[in-house]
C-alpha cells in the first residue's frame, strides 16, 4: 500500500474500492465476508500486501462504525477477517451527520485529517474534489479549509509539486 502511494501504482486494492464494491455488490443485512469474497477473481493481491490491506480496512471499519460493517471473527483457519453486514453501507467519507445537511469547517477539518491519517498523502486537487461532492459545498470552501489546515492549525503539510500539490 505504501509503494502505491510514493509510486502512484494504479491498483484495485484500496479501501476506497473496496467499499465501492460492498455497497454496488450482492451483499445483503446480515451477509458475512471476506475481501476475497468482495473482489471474487479480481483477488490477486500477494499475501503480504494482503495483510497490510486487510489491516487498514479493519482500522478503518473500527474507526467508523457508522460504516455499517462489524468484524465478525478470523474464520475458520484464524487467517482470514471475517466481517458482517450491518447495516446498509455508506460511503466512509459521508457520514449521518452529513446526508444532506450543513457542516461546519471544523467537522470538514476534522473528516479531512481523518481521511489523510488513513490514507496517507493525497493529491490536493483530488481531496478537494472529493470532499466537496460528498459534502454537498463548493471546491472554494474545501480549499480554505486545506489552506487554514495548513497555515494556522498546522495540522497538514502541503508538498507543491509541479503539476499537482501533495497534502498529507
Amino acid at each position: 500500500m505504501m509503494n502505491d502511494t510514493i509510486f502512484q501504482n494504479d491498483t484495485i486494492f484500496t479501501l476506497e474500492e473496496a467499499f465501492k464494491r460492498i455497497r454496488e455488490g450482492n451483499f445483503e443485512i446480515g451477509d458475512e465476508f471476506g475481501l476475497p469474497d468482495v473482489y471474487g477473481k479480481d483477488w490477486t493481491i500477494q499475501r503480504g500486501p494482503a495483510g497490510v490491506f486487510g489491516k487498514k480496512f479493519f482500522n478503518l471499519i473500527n474507526a467508523y462504525p457508522d460504516l455499517g460493517i462489524k468484524f465478525k471473527d478470523m474464520g475458520k483457519y484464524g487467517r482470514r477477517a471475517v466481517y458482517k453486514i450491518g447495516k446498509k453501507t455508506t460511503n466512509y467519507i459521508q457520514k449521518k451527520e452529513t446526508e444532506g445537511k450543513h457542516m461546519s469547517n471544523k467537522q470538514i477539518r476534522r473528516a479531512i485529517k481523518n481521511y489523510i491519517k488513513h490514507f496517507g498523502m493525497q493529491d490536493t486537487r483530488i481531496v478537494i474534489d472529493k470532499f466537496s461532492k460528498a459534502f454537498y459545498t463548493t471546491k472554494q470552501r474545501i480549499s480554505g479549509n486545506i489552506s487554514y489546515m495548513k497555515c494556522i492549525d498546522r495540522s497538514i503539510n502541503i508538498i507543491s509539486n509541479k503539476p499537482h500539490s501533495k497534502m498529507y
